[in-house]
């Protein structure tokens, strides 16, 4: 959890869209030039929510027509609204500064307030970027410049946002004055809800929760300066389980729990996993392992929208400059065959002109295919980029999924229910399956599919290492065809498999046995893939085949795949699970 510092309000879609047609509207019906820029820089900053380049296009007509009309503070505005752009849609801190400097030298020729305004986004970049130095250094400038023009909302902005960097730093007392001090500001009384959850945070960082429960308790006011009071129960819930007080929350779990459905992704998942803690602090396992499951959910749904929009929003720009670049080399090609026709007719008309134009045209088909070969050059580069990016999203996957398993595993640690444990230790097992994809996308040559014969492998050395002592004597042979698999079929079959591994591990021998052998083989035949899991244990048991959540999965997994699952017991002793997959995709054999 972190401490919230102001900013940009987030909106949903619908609200701006709502609010980009009503901004358009008024651009074209007023006549006065201030408000006019002003519409201009507040569409842009509607475009900035949705990281759209036309946030750039309209920050740039309400400069030009600034300038146009000797407008200064216009210019300031559009400066910081383009600056804002390059921070929050592109990441280009150093572009961001470029514009925000400029503004702010308008700003001092012009004598105009609007500079302290520039000095807080320059604080907000610095914050987000973790550069607390810099960001004290321009929210206190800010501060002076907002206090001197008497502008008490950036005032309590700025103190805000001190407060939360001093936090940041754990300067937990001075964090603590400037928040307090902000409450005394009576403008924008919206802004105090977000304050008192930054100080219940703050006071149950040093274990103060009587005060932070004061706060917290004011955080949860339902009023309609206070939008957030809902999702501000988490950190109630939270604040209540750290002290161990389980008094007084019947009302406040039932209206978190009725909170859940209205919130994004993320903010349901602070609610569950709050809620999760806190039946794991009442000993009520069964339930909080119910919420515990939905978080890890929740999570994984998180990151796989994160990495999907990451890989359409890269295909989407590769795909545009690729259109591009055939666009370019279809315009250069059909103005050379112009151009030769031209010179045929030439020719043909004025034969003493023919070396002339031939050495001409020969200059400009070299100069266009230089052109050319530059552009497939540049698209190359571009290519080699979105390889390096797709990398770079695979590594953070495989960070993200790792942190999740650390968590599952720390969780288990803290229980002590035995079914509660291995539910979670299933759960890490299954996590780290998938990350294991995810390490070897980033440090192989294929960016879209693993190699079978290597994950397998790696899989099972996995699987083995965290079940140590129930998998010491079990000699297994691997037989795997190598083929290059995609990562949505592979992710698949890998959960499949780790669950049948698991299984023989768990419940396929008894203690007393020594010759424990397992053998696992995965090829295709034909237009299928077939997965076969032999051992030479105890034997399936028919009676177990409908209350196993991991063959439950198996069979839930099975679908994806278009695949039939099938185990079986075996003469004289064993089981044999077999997997025949239908639907798959084979990136190179």
């Amino acid at each position: 959890m972190t401490l919230v510092f102001i900013s940009i309000v987030n909106k949903a879609t619908g609200q701006l869209n709502s609010e980009k047609e009503k901004l358009l509207k008024a651009i074209d019906t007023t006549t006065k030039i201030s408000q006019k820029i002003q519409l201009y820089a507040d569409l842009s900053w509607e475009f900035i929510l949705e990281e759209n380049d036309s946030a750039l296009f309209f920050a740039d007509k309400a400069l030009k027509l600034s300038k146009n009309n000797a407008y200064p503070l216009g210019e300031a505005i559009a400066l910081e609204t383009k600056g804002i752009f390059h921070e929050v849609a592109r990441g280009n801190y150093a572009q961001a500064s470029k514009h925000y400097f400029e503004g702010i030298r308008v700003c001092q020729d012009n004598n105009l307030d609007y500079e302290a305004s520039i000095h807080h986004s320059l604080g907000v970049m610095f914050h987000t970027s973790d550069n607390y130095d810099r960001a004290l250094e321009y929210y206190t400038k800010a501060l002076e410049l907002a206090r001197d023009s008497g502008d008490k909302v950036l005032q309590k902005k700025c103190i805000i946002n001190l407060g939360s960097v001093n936090s940041s730093l754990e300067n937990f007392n001075k964090a603590a004055e400037l928040m307090k001090a902000s409450l005394e500001i009576p403008e924008r009384k919206d802004l105090d809800y977000s304050t008192y959850a930054n100080l219940g945070y703050l006071y149950v960082k040093q274990e103060k929760f009587g005060e932070a429960l004061y706060y917290l308790n004011k955080s949860i006011e339902q009023h309609p300066d206070n939008p957030d009071s809902e999702l501000n129960l988490y950190l109630y819930i939270h604040a209540k389980v750290k002290s161990k007080d389980t008094t007084g929350m019947t009302s406040i779990l039932n209206r978190a729990k009725a909170a859940i459905n209205a919130q994004g992704l993320r903010d349901k998942s602070l609610l569950i996993r709050n809620i999760a803690d806190y039946y794991t602090l009442t000993k009520d396992y069964k339930t909080a392992l119910t919420y515990r499951n939905d978080y890890i959910k929740i999570f994984e749904e998180i990151k796989e929208k994160q990495k999907d929009q990451i890989v359409l929003d890269i295909e989407a720009k590769y795909k545009s400059q690729q259109k591009d670049a055939e666009l370019s080399l279809l315009q250069i090609e059909n103005k050379n065959k112009e151009q030769q026709k031209r010179l045929y007719s030439i020719l043909a008309l004025v034969g003493l002109m023919v070396a002339t134009l031939l050495g001409y045209f020969a200059y400009r088909n070299r100069k266009q295919k230089l052109k050319l070969a530059e552009q497939r050059d540049e698209l190359e580069v571009t290519i080699k980029e979105k390889e390096t990016l797709f990398k770079e999203i695979h590594h953070r996957v495989k960070n993200s999924l790792q942190m999740v398993s650390s968590l599952l595993f720390l969780q288990g640690q803290n229980i002590e229910d035995n079914e509660a444990k291995n539910t979670l230790k299933d759960a890490q097992s299954r996590v780290r399956s998938l990350g294991l994809i995810h390490q070897k996308l980033y440090n192989r040559k294929y960016i879209t599919g693993v190699e079978t014969q290597s994950y397998f492998t790696d899989l099972i050395d996995d699987v083995f290492s965290s079940h140590k002592l129930k998998s010491q004597h079990i000699e297994y042979q691997l037989d795997v065809e190598n083929m290059v698999l995609s990562v949505d079929t592979l992710s698949t079959v890998g959960l499949i498999l780790n669950e049948l591994i698991v299984n023989v591990i768990k419940h396929a021998f008894n203690t007393e046995s020594d010759d424990k052998k397992m053998s696992i083989s995965f090829a295709k035949e034909k237009d299928i893939l077939k997965l076969n899991v032999i051992d030479n244990g105890i034997g399936f048991d028919e009676t177990k085949k409908d209350k196993s959540f991991g063959l439950k999965l198996i069979h839930s997994l099975s679908r994806k795949l278009d695949a039939q699952f099938n185990i079986k017991a075996i003469l004289p002793k064993g089981t044999h699970a077999q997997l025949v997959i239908h639907d798959f995709e084979i990136i190179h054999t």
